[in-house]
């Protein structure tokens, strides 16, 4: 097996999202809708009593597992709204209306989805990045956990509702899956290979990609750390190829056989403990299969190349133009000099 460790670790150097707490311009423009937000809401309920809420980051930001965006997609911001409501006095789709009502005027649009209320933001015409709002009641009257507002204006009454939902618990399970710093930082960097590789791998428009949040579960039920210490200066070395051939292995044999062709299933660790596949059709599935088939055959080819050039071209067409290629005269000249000092992986 050839040692592209060094690869692997400059594309993730390359695809890696900061924190949104780092992003000055992403963490300024979602405080700029959080002040709209409660101003809004003010002037909305003058006179009356005034719906308070907190905010808190969720999704791939909270967990340090965000990519940058390709393939025409922009930037997305996941941001809970945690509303002071009586979840028995006020509908779902009511709350999430009053966000829509007060945060989609110009420049941006806000639009009410199934699980949030998102808003879009352009620059010179084209889509820029996007906050989706999630709104939630606050745990209260014993409640530990939030009730997030499902539906739509025009749903039918069943398809509007509160469902509990532990988005802090997801978080703290799936931060929390490895207690050894340097295997929880393989661990990321591997969830963001499977997103870039999702976003190589399927177009930017349509329905039939996997959800990211699939994949993070996939790697919290299935991922193995991979990586060597030496014997005398105790360092150790990972091996991040071999880490994501074994994850994608462990996804394709737990795909499992229905009626209507192999589906997989990777529950949340968390309230409501849904399956972010469930959404998936059949046929989608089974392209998601075929693909992710693909992907670990060249996985498996890279893994048995004696060349470190030919095991990263058997990766690019999955990872996309981002994952180096070196050159190969500039690795035969490193060979004639000598050993090289391995990278030891330890990166955010």
């Amino acid at each position: 097996m050839p040692s592209i460790q060094t690869q692997f670790i400059k594309f993730h150097e390359t695809i890696k999202l900061v924190n949104l707490d780092e992003n000055r311009v992403l963490k300024q423009k979602r405080d700029l809708l959080l002040d709209k937000l409660r101003k809004g809401l003010k002037q909305r309920f003058k006179g009356e009593r005034v719906p308070t809420f907190e905010h808190r980051n969720q999704g791939s930001y909270r967990m340090g597992t965000g990519i940058k965006p390709t393939g025409g997609r922009d930037y997305d911001i996941d941001v809970a709204l945690l509303f002071n409501v009586d979840p028995q006095q006020l509908g779902p789709v009511q709350v999430k209306q009053w966000v829509h009502e007060i945060l989609g005027a110009h420049p941006h649009e806000a639009e009410i989805k199934r699980p949030c209320v998102t808003v879009q933001y352009t620059e010179g015409g084209e889509d820029a990045y996007h906050v989706d709002f999630a709104v939630y009641a606050s745990p209260a009257d014993g409640r530990r956990v939030p009730l997030l507002a499902k539906g739509f204006p025009g749903s039918s009454t069943d398809k509007k509702f509160w469902e509990p939902s532990d988005f802090e618990g997801l978080i703290a399970a799936i931060d929390g899956r490895f207690d050894d710093a340097d295997d929880r930082q393989q661990y990321r960097r591997v969830i963001r290979y499977l997103k870039r590789w999702k976003d190589t791998s399927f177009p930017a428009s349509g329905e039939g990609a996997p959800k990211g949040i699939g994949l993070t579960c996939a790697a919290y039920l299935w991922f193995q750390p991979h990586s060597s210490i030496d014997k005398l200066s105790q360092k150790r070395t990972d091996d991040d190829l071999g880490a994501l051939k074994e994850l994608v292995g462990h996804m394709l044999s737990n795909f499992q056989e229905t009626t209507a062709g192999p589906r997989l299933r990777t529950p949340l660790p968390a309230a409501p403990h849904d399956d972010p596949f469930n959404r998936m059709s059949d046929k989608q599935m089974q392209v998601f299969k075929k693909k992710l088939d693909a992907f670990h055959d060249a996985l498996v080819s890279a893994a048995s190349r004696r060349n470190v050039v030919e095991a990263c071209r058997d990766l690019r067409p999955h990872l996309g133009d981002d994952f180096p290629i070196p050159d190969s005269k500039a690795i035969a000249a490193a060979a004639a000099a000598g050993p090289a000092v391995r990278s030891t992986g330890h990166y955010a």
